[in-house]
């Protein structure tokens, strides 16, 4: 048996990453919905253990909000702070919304750069 810590990415490192995906403000995700969950992570999760995964990330500070349609049944997740969230999966804050012209501009001094240096 091996000994050590492993490389490998744990299940509920994959349901943090797709909740984190495409986040709505710096504060809170998006509402994801458990039929996105699973078409993202069919292969690599049991949907059956969904609650353990929630468990986890739990467990580790994180606050995650469970919306229901109607009655008892789930049908989003949401991440109520996102900042806790990418510190544990070590990734920058991307905001869809944020400055696209300071996008333009760094792509324009990037090109800018290369021409200089092929010159």
């Amino acid at each position: 048996m091996a000994r050590g810590k492993s490389n490998s990415t744990a299940q509920f490192e994959h349901v943090l990453g797709v909740l984190c995906m495409n986040p709505e403000s710096r504060d809170t995700g998006r509402q994801v919905t458990v039929d996105e969950i699973g078409f993202f992570l069919g292969d690599k999760i049991k949907m059956n253990r969904m609650s353990v995964y929630l468990w986890e990330i739990k467990s580790r500070g994180i606050v995650v909000k469970a919306i229901r349609a109607s009655g008892r049944k789930v049908s989003a997740y949401q991440i109520m702070n996102m900042q806790a969230a990418l510190t544990l999966l070590g990734q920058k804050v991307v905001v869809a919304s944020s400055q696209p012209e300071a996008v333009e501009e760094v792509v324009e001094q990037e090109t800018f750069e290369e021409d200089t240096v092929d010159a």
